[in-house]
């Protein structure tokens, strides 16, 4: 999802990318307070950056034999039912880090302005319709970190004419309603995800 934003602010940014087509997975456009943790985030901005220094990779590490056998099989980042317990266990074993001070204090930001803008206010996709490269937009359904509704506006905004966004979901044909991160770790990625960008980008 952060790649994701990362490539868009660079193809918004550039009048000529040596880039022919972008998939944008996950991708918040702009935040809102849809969760407790973005609720929490924006009320206690310096009790969150204190948080944040927690060595949380050393106690999942310490506990991730047990994820997926004593925990929930339903998290913020990814819908009931949709990973198996194993990529779970090996996600808190290897899949998660400190983050800088920096990052922290950028996110803290940019859910508490409902924004994804620097210190100064300015937009980073503020030129989105720049954006002409061939364009493929994905959000799962059930998505709680990356709401659809904060995803769309790559698709609405881009000034891309060839553009397609696809939520994963129940109702459009997929097997699961997809989260965050099962949109491309679940159960039914490797059957669906992954063939259907690979297609979308050998036709461009």
């Amino acid at each position: 999802s952060l790649g994701g934003m990362m490539i868009g602010a660079y193809l918004a940014g550039s009048d000529s990318p040596n880039v022919r087509a972008a998939v944008l997975i996950s991708s918040p456009y702009e935040f809102h307070k849809s969760n407790r943790l973005f609720e929490f985030v924006a009320k206690y901005p310096r009790l969150s950056l204190t948080l944040s220094r927690f060595p949380y990779e050393d106690m999942l590490r310490t506990l991730s034999p047990f994820v997926g056998k004593l925990t929930p099989q339903r998290g913020l980042g990814y819908a009931e039912g949709t990973i198996d317990g194993r990529i779970l266990r090996e996600f808190a074993r290897t899949g998660v880090e400190k983050p800088p001070k920096e990052l922290v204090l950028d996110f803290t930001r940019f859910i508490a302005n409902g924004c994804i803008c620097g210190e100064d206010g300015t937009p980073y996709f503020d030129d989105v319709a720049r954006i002409k490269v061939s364009l493929l937009v994905l959000v799962g359904s059930k998505d709680e970190l990356a709401p659809p509704e904060t995803v769309r506006p790559w698709y609405k905004l881009s000034g891309s004419k060839d553009k397609d966004f696809v939520l994963v979901s129940r109702a459009n044909g997929f097997s699961t309603d997809a989260g965050h991160g099962d949109i491309l770790v679940g159960r039914y990625a490797a059957d669906e995800i992954y063939p259907m960008i690979a297609r979308w980008l050998k036709e461009r």
